[in-house]
């Protein structure tokens, strides 16, 4: 073969690669003109191998000429089935049914933690009067008397049960709610305001570096009534603080700092009044956590312990196995017969949940007031069957029965 046809096919083998690639030609290494110097030593290639190496690179130029010819006449075929637009697919799955239409789950009901008497073993290591312990924390039995002895100055705080009933609700919602907080920080900046005050910094000053008790003006000021909504421990330290003096004590948020301001005395003790101001010492914790631990108190979800069977005779319905609607209503005795509850039933349960209707109404927690309607509806329902019971007439069951033939009978 004649090697001028070397160059020759190189230069159509550009020409075909620039057409393809929008005029640009690729660059190509120039075969020297004059064969490169071999080493001496090499043996030269003879006039028939050096034929057969050039048929052999001409072959395989023209198979590239070739597939670059095709690829060039292909172009436009090429690019127009790239840019086509993709038909979509679409595959059936089975997505279930829409959330809309799934009916929503009914939620579990939550059951109270029901107070229990503390074996001698969980008493040990407290002290000896610990009248009942709530998240492990004792209550001293001479806390409870002495607020069941300020809230006995008041003919209308009502008799021992009632009044017992508010001041354990009370204690024992401090307690539960500060037992889930660690107080080390609490008690530090509670030092720092009392040292701030005896240093001469006023309540205000104080109250503005921190914070005020709910129900308070913005500026820290409280009207303490008896049988308010502050709770009778934070009553108890009003009335007992004399004036111009201040006082401290746990509070549901954390420490309250007292400071009596003057004192109004009524026609009678129930129009008595406290004016003062109450700088909050309050717990360093998150919103949430603090809703969270007042929820646990509100949905009896803590663990109360009772020195005793007497103190937890004491404790406040939502800690107890509580009377309800059903266990008071007619039951069948037996061969049809329907059994009629007795009045003196009806009325203790009554007693029982008004009592508990009148904690609740008090609280200044609007969880606790969300379980107010639903007593008082039960209240309602018991007071109709205790009517008919005392007229004479035939107690209406609270859940209405299917009609059977014995259904009159009685």
């Amino acid at each position: 073969m004649d090697l001028r046809l070397v160059p020759a096919s190189l230069l159509l083998l550009g020409s075909v690669l620039t057409a393809q690639n929008g005029g640009a030609a690729p660059a190509l290494t120039p075969i020297p003109a004059t064969p490169t110097q071999q080493d001496p030593d090499k043996p030269k290639a003879t006039p028939e191998q050096q034929s057969k190496q050039l048929t052999t690179e001409r072959d395989r130029l023209q198979k590239e000429i070739g597939y670059v010819q095709e690829r060039a006449k292909n172009a436009k075929q090429l690019m127009a089935q790239r840019l086509a637009p993709a038909k979509p697919e679409f595959k059936s799955i089975d997505a279930g049914q829409p959330k809309s239409m799934v009916p929503p789950a009914m939620a579990t009901p939550m059951q109270p933690r029901l107070a229990q008497v503390a074996t001698a073993e969980q008493l040990h290591g407290h002290p000896n009067d610990t009248m009942l312990l709530v998240q492990g924390r004792p209550i001293a039995r001479k806390t409870y008397d002495a607020l069941m002895a300020y809230l006995g100055e008041t003919p209308a705080a009502g008799d021992d049960k009632m009044r017992s009933q508010r001041v354990l609700y009370d204690l024992i919602r401090i307690e539960a709610i500060s037992a889930a907080f660690d107080e080390n920080e609490t008690l530090e900046r509670l030092g720092d305001v009392h040292a701030q005050l005896d240093a001469g910094s006023s309540i205000q000053d104080q109250i503005k570096r921190f914070a005020t008790v709910p129900g308070a003006t913005p500026e820290g000021k409280v009207e303490v009534t008896r049988n308010s909504m502050f709770g009778p421990l934070f009553e108890h330290a009003a009335f007992k603080t004399e004036v111009g003096k201040r006082t401290h004590f746990r509070h549901t948020n954390g420490f309250v700092v007292l400071h009596i301001d003057s004192r109004e005395k009524g026609a009678s003790p129930e129009l008595d009044k406290v004016l003062a101001h109450a700088v909050l010492v309050a717990h360093n914790a998150e919103p949430e956590a603090m809703a969270k631990a007042q929820q646990s108190v509100n949905m009896a979800q803590i663990e109360v312990l009772v020195a005793d069977k007497a103190t937890l005779d004491l404790l406040p319905d939502m800690w107890k196995a509580m009377p309800n609607v059903d266990a008071v209503t007619p039951i069948d005795g037996g061969g049809g017969a329907r059994v009629q509850p007795k009045a003196e039933d009806l009325r203790k349960a009554i007693d029982t949940m008004q009592a508990q209707i009148e904690q609740l109404t008090k609280s200044p927690d609007a969880e606790a007031k969300k379980r107010v309607p639903a007593l008082e509806a039960q209240v309602k329902q018991l007071k109709v069957m205790l009517g008919q019971l005392t007229s004479g007439g035939d107690v209406a069951p609270a859940k209405q029965d299917a009609p059977t033939p014995d259904s009159k009978k009685n």
